[in-house]
């Protein structure tokens, strides 16, 4: 079997604390030379991603935002992702989390308040009727940030 595509995660796997092995730049170059389609899949928006990891340009396609969003290294972008029902982000309006919207999803919570994922799961719980996922902070012992 020949492999044709070769999907990657970015934080913790590819880079650690944000940045981006240069080895591993050089090996999906080479694996791209070779035939293989790379994707990076990433939970960041994609201009955080740029922020960090500088020009995309050595990748055939990425996946941002927990895959809301599928973009390419020319500058083009697609929203695969829903954005969130209006009452959600009214509800997290209402209970003080600050968001920036772009096109309808959120873009960025801007006061990044570690109760916020607490926030967030109040209101998906209450307008759902599903239980959390889990409450719990995340571990500190994680190396690789989540976005």
């Amino acid at each position: 079997m020949k492999f044709r595509a070769l999907a990657i995660d970015y934080d913790g796997t590819i880079a650690l604390d944000g940045v981006l092995n240069p080895d591993v730049r050089a090996a999906i170059g080479e694996a791209r030379a070779r035939g293989l389609v790379v994707v990076l899949v990433t939970g960041r928006i994609l201009s955080d991603l740029l922020r960090v990891a500088g020009r995309l340009d050595f990748l055939d396609a990425i996946v941002t935002e927990n895959g809301a969003v599928l973009s390419f290294p020319n500058g083009s972008s697609r929203l695969i992702g829903q954005p969130p029902p209006a009452d959600f982000l009214e509800e997290l309006r209402r209970r003080g989390v600050e968001l920036l919207l772009r096109r309808g999803r959120i873009e960025h919570v801007l006061d990044d308040h570690p109760g916020h994922g607490l926030v967030l799961s109040a209101c998906l719980i209450s307008l759902t009727g599903a239980p959390a996922l889990s409450t719990r902070a995340p571990s500190r012992s994680r190396r690789a940030r989540v976005r």
